[in-house]
C-alpha cells in the first residue's frame, strides 16, 4: 500500500514523467493555395500562420504555402507544387512512411541527419514539404508539422496515383513494374505497365486514366508493334 501510495505521489510531483503521449493538436484553420492544375489546402493550428509563395518567387522555383507558429516564424515549413522535382548529393537516405493522417510520403535526409524533406507519393504530380526547423525548433514543433501534412489535401478532386493503378487492372508484383505519372497539362494520369521477360522489365502497355477515374484508354499495346 505504501508503494502504491508513493508512485502516485511521484506521478502527480513529476507529470511530464508518467503522462502519455501529447494530444493532437486541434487544426481548425484552413491554408489554401491554387495555381492552374496544382492546388495545396492544409489546416493548421489557431496560433500558427501562414503565407502563399508566388511561381518563380526568388526564394522557390514553384508556388505553394509557407507556414510556421506565430511566435517562431523562422521555423517554417513550406509545401509546395514542382515541376522539376530531383535529388543528388552524397550520404543520402530516404525511407517511405504513411503519415497519422493517411497521406504517403518519402522522407529524405543527408549524411546522417534528419530528415527535412519529404515528397508526397500518391498526389497528382509532384508535392513537396520543406522543413526549416534547428534540433530545438524540431523537438517542439516537429509532431505538429507532421499531422498538418498528414491532413494535407493535394490536387483536388483529381484520383491518387493508387486509384490510377487499380482502374488500369494490373497490380505490381515480382514481374510487373507501374509507373504512374500525372500530366499536369492534359489533366490526365499516363499509367506503363512494365512486364519482366527474360531480357528484363520492358514497357508492355500504357493507359491513360482521366483525373476523374471514368475514363480509361489504352494508348501503347506491345503487341500492335509486333510484325505479321
Amino acid at each position: 500500500m505504501k508503494q502504491r501510495l508513493l508512485t502516485w505521489i511521484l506521478c502527480l510531483t513529476t507529470l511530464t514523467a508518467c503522462a502519455g503521449p501529447a494530444a493532437p493538436a486541434a487544426l481548425t484553420e484552413t491554408a489554401q493555395w491554387q495555381e492552374g492544375g496544382a492546388s495545396i489546402v492544409l489546416s493548421l493550428p489557431e496560433n500558427w500562420s501562414w503565407g502563399t509563395i508566388e511561381e518563380k518567387a526568388d526564394e522557390l522555383p514553384d508556388g505553394g504555402i509557407r507556414f510556421f507558429p506565430e511566435d517562431d516564424p523562422e521555423a517554417d515549413t513550406v509545401v509546395r507544387f514542382t515541376n522539376d522535382f530531383g535529388v543528388c548529393g552524397t550520404g543520402l537516405e530516404t525511407e517511405r512512411i504513411t503519415l497519422d493522417g493517411g497521406n504517403k510520403v518519402t522522407s529524405y535526409a543527408w549524411d546522417g541527419g534528419k530528415p527535412s524533406l519529404y515528397r508526397f507519393n500518391d498526389a497528382p504530380g509532384d508535392y513537396l514539404a520543406e522543413l526549416s526547423l534547428d534540433d530545438e525548433q524540431r523537438g517542439q514543433y516537429f509532431d505538429t508539422v507532421m499531422q498538418i501534412l498528414g491532413t494535407a489535401q493535394l490536387g483536388g478532386d483529381v484520383i491518387r496515383a493508387s486509384t490510377a493503378v487499380v482502374l488500369t487492372g494490373y497490380t505490381e508484383d515480382e514481374g510487373t513494374r507501374i509507373l504512374p505519372e500525372y500530366d499536369m497539362e492534359r489533366g490526365v494520369w499516363v499509367v506503363e505497365i512494365h512486364i519482366k521477360k527474360n531480357t528484363g522489365f520492358r514497357l508492355w502497355y500504357t493507359y491513360e486514366v482521366s483525373a476523374d477515374g471514368k475514363s480509361v484508354i489504352k494508348t501503347y499495346d506491345i503487341d500492335a508493334e509486333k510484325e505479321p
